[in-house]
């Protein structure tokens, strides 16, 4: 059974089962209460900590802090669904969704908690009684009052073709574009980093992200590209990529000057020298677009799940 000290009236006493799962049980203590009032034993529902699991898209992470204190962290923010809690380095985690929307990770020397398990009373001051908007988190004052703050930005704005792998979206913190495969930086972009403000938006970025150019392939009768198909009179690389884009295919094929063929793989009769994609294109005769049965493929940039 460990012990953590409990922050204000609080202590908390956690048994962690060796199998993963745990139970958890608050005692409210007397401290600070009126004359009379008695100690109120709470329990949470079995699972409500799961040990050596953890959820990786937290946005924000806390240093330095009792469980007790992670879990108060997270009622006070409504954004705030769960938290994760390194039982070596005590730091907390807080979590956006929980294990009712998506699978967590092993690590070893973690704990994940749902928040709905816990008492509302752990929250600071009336601040139990008190909703915020989304992105901010309420605040106990020494005169009994609270008030709301905010502590988190918007979804960062979307970059065509790239992602961000940080999920943090906590005020002051720092995340970065990347492109997805398929495609690089563009030679003109400027920092892939943009910062979460105060105000809840994000700084400015004109990061860009160029299409990736990924060969000239063989096509045949059983096409490489299988998906939708079009006849454009203007063909580029660039159209044809744009078509397939909207009808949500990953690869853009052009072939033969005006054809243009979508799909989500490729590569099914193997690679052809570059030589033999030597046809101009229509809308662009300095740019290349196939030839007989050979396909000049780029990535459009659609995610595949």
């Amino acid at each position: 059974m460990a012990f953590i000290a409990g922050v204000e009236r609080f202590v908390l006493m956690t048994f962690i089962a060796g199998v993963g799962r745990g139970v958890l049980m608050v005692l409210i203590a007397g401290v600070g209460r009126g004359k009379g009032e008695a100690c109120q034993r709470w329990r949470a529902p079995t699972g409500t900590l799961v040990r050596g699991v953890r959820l990786d898209r937290f946005f924000v992470s806390i240093p330095g802090i009792t469980m007790v204190g992670c879990a108060r962290q997270c009622f006070v923010r409504t954004s705030c669904r769960s938290f994760n809690y390194n039982l070596d380095s005590n730091t907390c985690e807080l979590n956006s969704i929980s294990l009712n929307d998506t699978s967590g990770t092993a690590s070893e020397h973690y704990v994940y908690s749902d928040i709905t398990g816990w008492p509302r009373e752990v929250m600071p001051g009336n601040c139990s009684r008190v909703t915020c908007p989304e992105q901010h988190m309420c605040v106990a004052r020494a005169n009994g009052l609270q008030s709301c703050h905010r502590t988190e930005c918007v979804e960062p704005p979307e970059v065509p073709h790239a992602s961000i792998e940080s999920s943090l979206r906590c005020v002051g913190c720092t995340v970065a574009y990347g492109c997805i495969e398929g495609y690089r930086t563009a030679d003109s972009a400027t920092s892939a980093n943009i910062e979460c403000l105060h105000n809840g938006q994000w700084t400015t970025s004109t990061y860009q992200c160029q299409e990736y150019y990924l060969g000239c392939y063989i096509d045949s009768g059983t096409r490489d590209l299988n998906g939708a198909s079009v006849n454009l009179a203007a063909n580029t690389p660039q159209l044809c990529t744009n078509y397939c884009f909207d009808q949500g295919f990953a690869y853009a094929g052009v072939q033969y000057g005006s054809q243009c063929f979508c799909g989500n793989e490729y590569g099914t009769h193997g690679p052809s020298p570059e030589s033999t994609c030597n046809m101009a294109c229509p809308g662009d005769p300095d740019v290349k677009c196939g030839s007989s049965w050979k396909s000049n493929i780029y990535a459009t940039g659609v995610l595949q799940t």
